[in-house]
């Protein structure tokens, strides 16, 4: 593979890399940038496998191994981990909240500077720094 053809493919894979960058910086064009990203990291995946490929058949086993390995993995993780809407993300909020004890819930007084104390000095906003 040509040496500049080497250096355009890198330079056409940095700026997806950027405009990456700068679409995940926003919701609403975070696609867009996950999709720049993905394109950015194949281009120099290839061109570095183009430029220098590996010897034997070897380590061109090692090589698209350690792709099938890196993949699956990141598919299980993402799976597990894979974001929850909205409305679904409150609840478990409000169902852990349910179940979180305080110390002295059991103690009345304890209990009612909690529940009459603690909101009226939020309303005040006492802990402001302004």
């Amino acid at each position: 593979m040509s040496p500049n053809l080497v250096a355009l493919l890198y330079l056409v894979a940095g700026v997806l890399f950027i405009l990456a960058l700068r679409g995940l910086s926003s919701p609403d064009s975070s696609r867009r940038g996950n999709q720049f990203g993905m394109v950015g990291m194949a281009i120099a995946a290839l061109t570095t496998l183009g430029s220098h490929p590996p010897a034997d058949p070897v380590a061109w086993g090692l090589v698209i191994g350690g792709i099938a390995l890196g993949g699956g993995i990141g598919a299980v993780l993402a799976l597990l981990f894979a974001p929850k809407s909205g409305q679904e993300l409150r609840g478990d909020i409000a169902d852990a909240k349910a179940t979180i004890r305080y110390p002295g819930d059991d103690d009345p007084e304890v209990a009612l500077l909690t529940e009459v104390l603690v909101p009226e000095l939020v309303a005040a906003d006492v802990w402001s720094r302004g």
